[in-house]
């Protein structure tokens, strides 16, 4: 069972706003990918995650530094880790690392303990976060004795303790060291050598020695150019109409030093290799560690977004219900906030049932209220002024033209398919919005009458239906509500349109889209006024009248 289908997430906009929250950095997104919704029986899970989130907020905006907050700090230093996933793979395979790869592990820990040195500054070290393993690992990548995060008391004594640069030499056995200052020894001598061979030459022939080696002498010297040619110190590689151009020929000195240089240079690539091998096994045994570490990171970085977006756009956390009731007050669509109607309403019925007219917001709400709901049990922040809810196992959107062309399904079918799967699942909440309008409305008022007075006895889910239906069930059993509709006064204060599209136009500035309790289920009223004040024929408005006389 999932928590929400593909319908239901399309309908509320859900994944806009999941992409809202999403993390900056691959240690964020892996643990967001396997994160999932909080469901009923988690509330203790919910309530720990809720206490990092208020324990992040409190201090995300505190002054860090001179110029800088502790949010942005730490958002910082975890957009400049680098991604360790394939040295930890390398890890639990027992398999030895590239230099380069060591160098991104120095790293990490390095800057993981600058992150852990921020949250000690603002008290923010969560359960789940232990640096410990990191100072183990830049040890041994460093050729130091152990030392622990206590032992640095700020910014720049981490940043000397904990230098992020990596070096095989520092981490080389002596054999290995004895070898890097060979070869080193043997680089200078054998670049004091070549420099002054190359530095008579050029001074003989007034030309540089490139960096190709090469010398070149212009044929406009006939005499310089006939004595380079036969210079035994350099040996000719080509003769154009322009110039000649030679390299030159390296006296014994130089060429011992260049053998003694590339010998060295091969005993010290097995010597690094063996060092590589050396280091790697060191590490094998932190492999459970870092990885518990990786993921405390991908944690913090989803912290850090979700709390990032409750800061930037004035998102509120959400509160957990203990009685069951749904209470939602000022809730909003994200990206729509200006000239909405805020959604406020308390859900404490097994049933609840909205009506309201057409164009009355019906709709919206019951989408509105769902991606609240959607957004608690995730541990996002909401778009409202407060909420308070318990945890449900499935959130269902039903309504909609929800047809399959692969299916051959009509709008009909595929609904009665929706609702099938929706009442099926124990501790769901349910938005029902028009359901049984796809069918004749005799039929389809009882088809949601039966459906309801089901929901009721089994008591399985938490339901709102959205219906022009007039619904007949106790007032005792089910919450009735209604949309506010057409302000009072508008169509008989007003005088009729001008045309139909100046008609929608003012209609919709009339609508009231406020929630209000109601006595009972009956259906809306307006739809003959509305008719008659947008000008359709007074003789169909009549006789419209008329029926609705006699069938009362």
């Amino acid at each position: 069972m999932s928590f929400m289908n593909p319908w239901t997430e399309e309908q509320i906009g859900f994944l806009r706003v999941k992409e809202r929250m999403r993390a900056p950095t691959p240690y964020g997104v892996r643990y967001q990918r396997e994160r999932t919704p909080f469901l009923r029986g988690q509330e203790e899970q919910w309530q720990s995650d809720r206490e990092d989130l208020t324990q992040f907020s409190d201090v995300f905006s505190q002054a860090c530094g001179d110029q800088s907050t502790f949010g942005r700090m730490v958002r910082a230093a975890l957009a400049a880790l680098p991604d360790i996933q394939t040295v930890a793979q390398l890890l639990q395979k027992r398999e030895a690392f590239r230099t380069e790869q060591c160098a991104n592990l120095k790293r990490f820990a390095a800057i993981g303990l600058r992150i852990d040195r921020l949250l000690a500054d603002v008290s923010a070290r969560r359960p789940w976060w232990n640096a410990a393993v990191l100072v183990q690992v830049h040890a041994r990548l460093s050729g130091e004795d152990r030392m622990t995060a206590t032992d640095c008391s700020d910014e720049e004594t981490i940043r000397r303790s904990f230098n992020d640069s990596f070096s095989l030499h520092d981490v080389a056995d002596d054999a290995v060291k004895n070898l890097y200052a060979a070869l080193q020894g043997v680089r200078v001598r054998r670049a004091s050598a070549e420099n002054g061979f190359t530095r008579a030459l050029c001074a003989e022939y007034r030309a540089p020695v490139r960096r190709d080696h090469t010398l070149i002498v212009s044929v406009d010297d006939p005499l310089a150019a006939e004595r380079a040619s036969s210079d035994p110190r350099l040996q000719l590689l080509q003769r154009t109409a322009f110039e000649v151009v030679l390299e030159p020929v390296w006296p014994e000195e130089v060429r011992q030093l260049r053998a003694d240089e590339d010998v060295l240079t091969e005993e010290l690539a097995i010597g690094e290799e063996r060092t590589l091998q050396m280091v790697s096994a060191m590490l094998y045994p932190y492999a459970d560690a870092l990885a518990v570490c990786a993921q405390a990171i991908g944690r913090l970085d989803d912290v850090c977004a979700r709390v990032s977006v409750a800061c930037d756009e004035g998102w509120v956390w959400s509160q957990l219900s203990s009685g069951g009731a749904a209470v939602l007050a000022g809730v909003y669509q994200p990206d729509r906030r200006q000239g909405w109607t805020p959604c406020t309403v308390t859900l404490d019925r097994a049933v609840s049932v909205l009506t309201g007219p057409n164009m009355g917001g019906k709709t919206a709400t019951l989408k509105t209220v769902l991606l609240a709901l959607a957004c608690h049990q995730y541990g996002y922040p909401v778009p409202a002024d407060s909420v308070s809810a318990p945890l449900f196992t499935a959130l269902r959107y039903v309504g909609g033209d929800a047809q399959s062309l692969l299916s051959g399904l009509s709008s009909f079918g595929a609904e009665v398919v929706a609702l099938q799967e929706a009442i099926s699942l124990d501790g769901a909440f349910l938005c029902l919005d028009e359901v049984g309008r796809n069918t004749n409305p005799a039929e389809g008022a009882a088809l949601v009458t039966g459906l309801l007075e089901t929901l009721l006895d089994t008591r399985r889910q938490m339901t709102v239906c959205a219906t022009h239906f007039t619904i007949v069930l106790p007032a005792q059993m089910v919450g009735y509500f209604r949309m506010q509709g057409v302000k009072r006064g508008f169509l008989d204060a007003r005088h009729g349109p001008a045309s139909a599209s100046e008609g929608i136009a003012r209609l919709s500035e009339a609508m009231d889209f406020t929630i209000v309790p109601a006595q009972d289920g009956a259906s809306p009223s307006e739809g003959l006024a509305v008719a008659q004040w947008l000008g359709l024929s007074e003789d169909v408005i009549e006789r419209a009248k008329r029926r609705l006389e006699r069938q009362q």
